[in-house]
């Protein structure tokens, strides 16, 4: 399951469309926590058998992203978040 402190990452993830659910699932089976992925070079998220196309594209697009503001976007409208697994 997904812990609290993993949840913004994960957020920040889904923000990325082109990763559907099973891309997320191999990052997930492929690293400690969504934190640690996050954090990874785009070895790593090829070695976790995500498309090279779509790594490429999200290590681009990763520095516009901030998980803390997507955090921040559910406790500003008072959502929850139920992450999966």
């Amino acid at each position: 399951m997904t812990s609290r402190t993993d949840l913004p990452y994960l957020l920040a993830f889904t923000r990325f469309h082109k990763f559907g659910a099973v891309h997320l699932g191999r990052i997930r089976a492929s690293f400690p926590s969504f934190a640690d992925a996050w954090q990874s070079s785009r070895e790593d998220f090829l070695r976790a058998e995500v498309h090279p196309n779509l790594v490429s594209e999200f290590i681009a697009l990763r520095p516009t992203i901030s998980p803390d503001e997507e955090m921040g976007r559910l406790t500003e409208h008072a959502l929850e978040a139920i992450p999966f697994g």
